[in-house]
């Protein structure tokens, strides 16, 4: 009897030391974890296996840019001649196709045009640089420019202040060699031009600067229309003032912009609403080709995985010809929740959901849509709270916020849905494509683009649970004062309480 009173003694101290063992790991690894250090190792990983599986398919015939954005022979030259108006056998035709639009006295009739009319602005003076200097080209390089510079400016901002490799790491693997810069140059496509304002949006919330960010929404709005939807984030923050003006300014900044086609007015505002929400619908979720980063696409392909066990989705039929209405609900669903979570999520948790719900909740979603990730990546790498970043370590605004072991899963899942954005692998399966709708005899690789659309569906609904067990009482830190329990800035009060 003793013996075993022993025995059991001695395996319950062994119990307790394993527990306390394995709790000290877990808040060593949760001290030392770096959602910063994980976005740059993700991205990189990815980018040296982009590299590695295009050469392969290089190898095989596989045209990797056309797998990855579209084909180039696009024909929508204004003259016909990609020689003479675009380069080589490539036209750029999202930039042309708008620039044929505006020269009509209403755009969206027959459902010509899927823009806004403050988001058709931009073709409209860069055409008109190619008027004045009597070349369409002029005109198309002015307006890849201004995507460049958009593209690059969220990486600009990350690395101001870092030595040489930091900032030129920046530049290249979260600026222009990313997948959606890449894409959205390819097309030529205005999308790009609303990265400054997210990146400026997000500054703004971080900092708690909430008139500068009515000021980012609206101008963010003006490119995409969809993006009046970031004013939930001022409702989850209980800024009830702000979200009005923030609505009023949306709505008039964007009906002004009908001014440039007067003749047809009121009738553009009605066709050009019907045009938004009819655009999209023809596409399959079921499609391989063009990539297609929906949310729609996510639940589809989340439905085959996970319900289908690979093989036919339970729910494939519904969710492939109405994957705009489920995208519509995931978003619906995922706003809603982090309203009704409010302070209790970290505050550039709460944007960047609703900013992605707002981006891929359409039903025809493109590559270049997801330079809205760009941003999110800025804030990753340098907090906007810190006002002298250090010159060779990168310290993210979400780095140290995590309290627990699912949160950190949470915010993890988060960074590698970022990196999935950015970044995209071919996989070794060749699409069969349609040669009256794709001429040109490319030969189309699948891609990894709909692990994006999958990966924030899955990282919105574990970031809202690890927050919404209840209000966050662990006591912060002494090496993260700078920010509370929500990710906001620490007040005065609580930053004397935790000194030392």
């Amino acid at each position: 009897m003793p013996l075993r009173t022993t025995m059991v003694r001695s395996a319950t101290n062994a119990l307790a030391r394993s527990r306390r063992a394995a709790s000290t790991l877990t808040s060593s690894v949760r001290a030392g974890y770096s959602p910063s250090a994980l976005l740059i190792a993700a991205v990189l990983i990815g980018g040296a296996l982009f590299l590695g599986t295009s050469v392969v398919a290089s190898y095989q015939g596989v045209d990797v840019v056309s797998s990855l954005s579209f084909i180039p022979q696009d024909d929508h030259c204004p003259d016909g001649d990609p020689n003479t108006s675009g380069v080589g056998t490539h036209c750029f035709s999202d930039y042309y196709q708008v620039v044929e639009f505006v020269h009509s006295e209403n755009p969206w009739s027959d459902h010509k045009s899927n823009y806004s009319a403050s988001g058709m602005l931009p073709n409209v003076i860069t055409s008109w640089i190619g008027d004045v200097a009597g070349s369409p080209r002029a005109g198309l390089m002015s307006f890849l420019l201004l995507l460049t510079a958009a593209l690059v400016t969220p990486a600009v901002w990350a690395s101001r202040g870092k030595s040489l490799t930091p900032r030129l790491v920046a530049l290249g693997a979260f600026g222009l060699l990313t997948v959606p810069a890449l894409s959205a140059l390819d097309r030529g496509n205005s999308a790009a031009l609303a990265v400054p304002a997210l990146l400026a949006f997000l500054v703004a919330i971080r900092r708690g600067k909430f008139a500068g960010a009515v000021v980012a929404i609206t101008a963010a709005s003006l490119i995409r229309p969809q993006f009046l939807i970031l004013i939930a984030v001022l409702w989850a923050l209980r800024k009830w003032r702000l979200s009005v003006v923030a609505l009023l300014s949306v709505g008039l900044t964007n009906l002004f912009a009908y001014a440039a086609w007067p003749r047809a007015f009121p009738q553009t505002l009605v066709d050009s609403v019907i045009a938004v929400v009819h655009y999209g619908r023809q596409y399959s979720m079921a499609a391989d080709y063009p990539p297609n980063v929906s949310l729609g696409k996510g639940v589809y392909e989340l439905d085959r995985l996970l319900l289908g066990f690979g093989g036919e989705p339970l729910g494939g039929l519904g969710i492939a010809h109405y994957g705009g209405i489920a995208a519509f609900i995931v978003a619906t669903i995922v706003i809603l929740l982090v309203i009704a979570l409010g302070r209790e999520l970290p505050v550039l948790l709460s944007a960047s959901l609703v900013l992605m719900s707002a981006t891929l909740f359409p039903g025809a979603t493109w590559s270049y849509s997801l330079s809205s990730c760009l941003a999110i990546a800025a804030v990753l790498l340098r907090d906007p709270l810190d006002a002298s970043p250090d010159r060779d370590r990168w310290r993210g605004a979400l780095d140290g916020v995590a309290k627990t072991r699912m949160q950190a899963a949470a915010i993890g899942l988060f960074v590698l849905a970022t990196a999935a954005s950015l970044t995209r692998i071919l996989l070794p399966h060749i699409l069969t494509l349609d040669p009256t709708q794709y001429p040109g005899g490319q030969v189309i690789a699948s891609t990894t683009a709909s692990l994006a659309p999958m990966l924030w569906i899955l990282a919105s609904a574990v970031v809202i649970v690890a927050w919404g067990r209840g209000h966050l009482t662990e006591t912060i830190p002494l090496g993260n004062l700078d920010a509370n329990a929500y990710g906001e800035p620490a007040t005065e009060v609580q930053a004397a309480t935790h000194a030392p």
